[in-house]
Order: structure tokens, then C-alpha cells, then sequence
């Protein structure tokens, strides 16, 4: 047969085995069955057979052909599971499209079908009910694309594990979070947003994170030179220096982050605090300005961007390193202004673990002994650690954590215009190494901003309506029926539900809170929730 023969290149044909249909291209696929010449079932039924599957998997079909198998395989699937198709070879996706027919969604994994596919993976993998992913080939035609398919599982992993690592930190941190939003909201009726000094900056901008790199920059004129963006606990070490950051950034909602202030004296550094981070850091600094972290897909921050409360989202980037070069690119005043990443290590040497002055290395020096010398050598040797090259080759320490922060900031940042790694330590970014363009005229932000008209209105009335609202759930919770609050226009479960599913600040941090239940042991936790929220609405008028 002729190789350039264009149609026996695109369409696969069928070859009856006596036992079933075998697929068979000449061409593309060199003479090779897709299924046995002698019984095309066989295989995929007897492996569908010897898998284990679990409830909460998502199953994804590789290469369906002719779909032998699926009746055994939607036989064997326990609740709580969702299956897919997949197909790379757009010749074999038309044949198994055409021999479809079970309600089984199918996509087409190139360029074309890519979107599709991404949404409806994204969709499956946030609802809650997937924790792992079970590949299952149904035909040769799986080999073809081999790389494209473990592409994709490894894709499909990445979304499962992301979302239950942020479950896990949501059901720790969230009310937390929410806390804090609550506490902080009511700040913004004096103080400015971070959009207002969006596209201001035309000199370099420096950021700096808490790394080792800050020990080996040269300072000199530093202040002069650039505009300074310092992380929360790099900011001690820069005043040891003498050097002044024209900006401080925190995301953290802990109190333990006031310990990077201790000693800090108040001046006209700007402090641009996340709207989830701790609600004492406001009282640090006179000129403090807001921005927001979509820290999850919660409707509390939705109603306050809907509401025109938040003009707009940071990316949940985990480090503060990574919003600070966010925050870094949306100041600039375009792509020709240099950004500088500095102390972004995302590793450490042995015995240190930050750079001089932070105050993580000054509580090493003031809890050495005799029998405890100065020096974080747990932090290379512990368990956690691994280690790396970092640039240059050289070796460095680090964890799983801060490596993924590394490969985060390189897939988010790696194609951004005139951005510069000028740390001689740490992982690489990715991103140019060194600078040696030249300085425009240092830029200083005007503070004193006054927020937009009418916001501190907003904000009250959002307070109001959801101690109103709490308030109402509160009652109904409690006295049922018989509520003063109760809705004789509809059922108590209907009026309690309209009322609860959109407060999810309420549940959101629940095990179970992935979606609002009716349940009575969720609603008598919700219940106790409601108090607490009450009460931090009422500290934050009272402030």
C-alpha cells in the first residue's frame, strides 16, 4: 500500500475477528492491532476485573475505541465516582465517537477540544467528591500519545491534590480568614485600596523577601536607586541595614506575624495588609492600604466585590513572596520598568535559614547556649528537608513546600517583561539573573488617599444586613417554629436555607463544608458559629 495515501491515513478500519471488530491503520499505526486478533474483549475486560476502584474516584477512559469494556467497568463503579473519556488521534476520536453509546462524557485532547476538557476536569475536581484519579486504557490506541496521557493524569493529580490541600488548610485557616475580613472591612472607610497606586511606579522596583540573598546585595544607594517592596519579615532586616522600604507587604493571618514588627517605629511606609491577614496589623502603621486574596471561592468575598466593597482579587499565590512580586507588576507603570527579585530564595545553607537581621535569625541569637549554638542546622538535616541545586550549581536546602512555591512562581511569572533575579542563592526562577540597566528618578507614592465616596456607607450596610440575617438564622435555629423570625410564606427549611447557604464563612471551614447540608449535626455547628460572628461584627463597628 502506498505510504502518502492520504485516506489510509485518516480513517482507521475495522477488521472482524469472529469474536468482535478489531481496529486496524495500515499507515499511522505501521500494521498494529489496536485490539487481539482473536478476542478484542478479552484484555480489557479481565484488567477492569482485577481493579480495585473506591468510592471517590474519577475514572478516566484512555482511548475508548470501540468502548469494549464499559458495560463491566459502570457494573463495577461504586457511589460517588464520575468516569471520562479521553482520545488524542483525532481519526480514533470519530470512530469511538461514532460507536458511542453510553452516557459517558467524551473529549477530544488536542488543541481544539483543550479547554473543554480543562473545564469540565476543573469542575469534577472542585466539587468535593474526587480524591484520586484511575486511568484505565481500553485500547492500543493509548500508546500513540503515551506522553499526552500521562500529561494529563499528572494534570488531573495536581487538581485533586491542590484542592484537598486547600480543603485541609481551609478547614484550619478559613474562619480564621474570615475573621480577619470581618475585622479588617471596616478599615477601609479611611484607608485607600491597592488598585489607587496601580501603573504609579516608573523607577526599578526592588522586592524583597526574607532569604540570604538580602547578606550578599550591595545596598549602596539602594533607597535612591529603587522603590522597596519588602515581604513582612524582611522588613527588620532592611532597618538594620539603614535601608527604608517605601512598602511592606503581609498576607498572614496570624498573630505570630507581630513578632516581625517588633521594635519597627512607625514612619511613612506604606503597609499593604490582605483583607485576611491578622486585624492587628493595622494598628502598626498610619498609612495602611488594602487589598484582597481570593483565598477560596467564598461567597463572602463575591457579595463584597458584587457589592463594589473590593474592587479586585490578588491571585491565592501561598507565599507572600509571589504577592509581592504581584503587587510589584501591578504598580509598575508599564512592562519597560525593571522589577528586581531579591531574597526570594525559596532555600537556605546549612545553620541558617533566613538572612541577617530577620526575626527569625535574631531569635536563633537570642535562644543560643553553650549547649545550643546559634544555627538552624535542624532545618537542613531535619526530615523534612531535601536538597537541591541551587544556582550555579551549588547545593541548597529546602522543603516540599518551599520547592512547590519555586515551581509556582516560575509558572507564573517566568514570561513576565523586564523581571530579574539579582539573589546569587537560593533555586533558580527561571527569570533573568542580574541587572545593569539604568534608574529613572525614584518614584514616591502619595499618601493621605482618600477611599471613593459613598464605600464607608457600603460597608455599614453590608455589616447591618449580615447581623440582620445572622440574627434571623440565629433565632430559627433555636426556637423553630415558634421563631419570632419565622417565614410563615414558606417552610422553615426553605427560610433557613436561603439564609445559611450564602453565609459560608459559617461552614466553609467545616471537614464536611465542601457544600451547605440541612443536616441537623451541621446545623447545630452552624449554630454555634453564628454567635462568634455576631460578636466580630459588633468589635468592628465598635473600633
Amino acid at each position: 500500500m502506498n505510504k502518502g495515501s492520504t485516506d489510509c491515513r485518516q480513517k482507521p478500519s475495522l477488521v472482524s475477528t469472529g469474536q468482535g471488530f478489531c481496529v486496524l491503520n495500515t499507515i499511522e499505526y505501521n500494521g498494529r492491532y489496536l485490539y487481539s486478533k482473536y478476542n478484542p474483549e478479552k484484555s480489557v475486560k479481565a484488567l477492569i476485573s482485577s481493579l480495585e476502584i473506591r468510592s471517590g474516584t474519577l475514572v478516566i477512559i484512555v482511548s475508548p475505541g470501540l468502548w469494549y469494556g464499559t458495560e463491566d467497568l459502570l457494573q463495577k463503579l461504586p457511589e460517588k465516582c464520575n468516569v471520562i473519556a479521553v482520545e488524542c488521534d483525532e481519526n480514533l476520536y470519530e470512530l469511538s465517537k461514532e460507536y458511542k453509546a453510553h452516557n459517558i462524557p467524551f473529549y477530544l485532547f488536542n488543541e481544539a477540544g483543550l479547554s473543554e476538557l480543562n473545564s469540565a476536569l476543573n469542575s469534577l475536581c472542585s466539587n468535593g467528591y474526587i480524591r484520586r484519579a484511575l486511568r484505565i486504557d481500553f485500547s492500543g490506541g493509548s500508546q500513540l500519545n503515551s506522553e499526552k496521557y500521562q500529561y494529563l493524569m499528572n494534570t488531573v493529580t495536581g487538581m485533586t491534590g491542590t484542592f484537598w490541600k486547600n480543603r485541609i488548610t481551609l478547614s484550619k485557616m478559613g474562619k480564621m480568614y474570615a475573621t480577619n475580613v470581618f475585622r479588617n472591612l471596616i478599615n477601609l472607610c479611611v484607608s485607600p485600596q491597592a488598585d489607587t497606586f496601580y501603573n504609579k511606579v516608573s523607577c526599578p522596583i526592588l522586592v524583597c523577601g526574607a532569604g540570604e540573598g538580602l547578606d550578599g546585595f550591595d545596598w549602596k544607594d539602594a533607597e535612591k536607586k529603587y522603590f522597596i517592596i519588602a515581604v513582612d519579615a524582611a522588613l527588620s532586616a532592611l532597618r538594620k541595614r539603614n535601608i527604608k522600604a517605601d512598602a511592606v507587604i503581609c498576607v498572614e493571618s496570624q498573630l505570630a506575624i507581630e513578632k516581625a514588627f517588633t521594635g519597627i517605629k512607625a514612619d511613612d511606609t506604606l503597609f499593604f495588609l490582605d483583607l485576611s491577614s491578622h486585624h492587628g496589623l493595622g494598628r502598626l502603621s498610619q498609612k495602611a492600604v488594602y487589598f484582597s486574596t481570593r483565598y477560596s471561592d467564598t461567597q463572602l468575598l463575591s457579595e463584597l466585590k458584587e457589592r463594589g466593597i473590593i474592587n479586585d482579587f490578588f491571585n491565592p499565590n501561598g507565599s507572600v513572596g509571589l504577592t509581592a512580586v504581584e503587587l510589584a507588576l501591578k504598580l509598575r507603570k508599564d512592562e519597560s520598568v525593571p522589577v528586581l527579585v531579591l531574597g526570594l530564595d525559596f532555600s537556605y545553607s546549612a545553620g541558617k535559614t533566613h538572612a541577617r537581621g530577620t526575626y527569625p535569625h535574631i531569635n536563633s541569637l537570642a535562644a543560643a547556649r553553650r549547649n545550643n549554638p546559634e544555627g538552624r542546622y535542624d532545618a537542613a538535616f531535619g526530615e523534612n528537608s531535601i536538597s537541591e541545586n541551587g544556582k550555579n550549581s551549588g547545593k541548597v536546602y529546602t522543603t516540599r513546600i518551599l520547592s512547590s512555591y519555586a515551581d509556582s512562581f516560575r509558572n507564573t511569572f517566568s514570561k513576565e517583561q523586564n523581571l530579574y533575579d539579582v539573589s546569587k542563592t537560593g533555586l533558580p526562577l527561571n527569570i533573568p539573573e542580574g541587572f545593569s540597566g539604568k534608574a529613572n528618578q525614584k518614584t514616591c507614592l502619595k499618601t493621605g488617599v482618600k477611599p471613593e465616596a459613598g464605600l464607608s456607607q457600603k460597608i455599614k450596610a453590608f455589616y447591618s444586613e449580615q447581623k440582620q440575617g445572622l440574627k434571623k438564622a440565629e433565632g430559627l435555629l433555636k426556637d423553630g417554629e415558634k421563631s419570632i423570625y419565622r417565614d410563615t410564606g414558606i417552610s422553615l427549611e426553605e427560610q433557613l436555607k436561603s439564609l445559611l447557604e450564602t453565609k459560608d464563612y459559617l461552614w466553609l471551614h467545616f471537614p464536611d463544608g465542601t457544600a451547605f447540608s440541612m443536616e441537623l449535626s451541621f446545623l447545630k455547628r452552624i449554630r454555634t458559629e453564628i454567635s462568634f460572628f455576631i460578636k466580630q461584627i459588633d468589635i468592628a463597628v465598635q473600633d
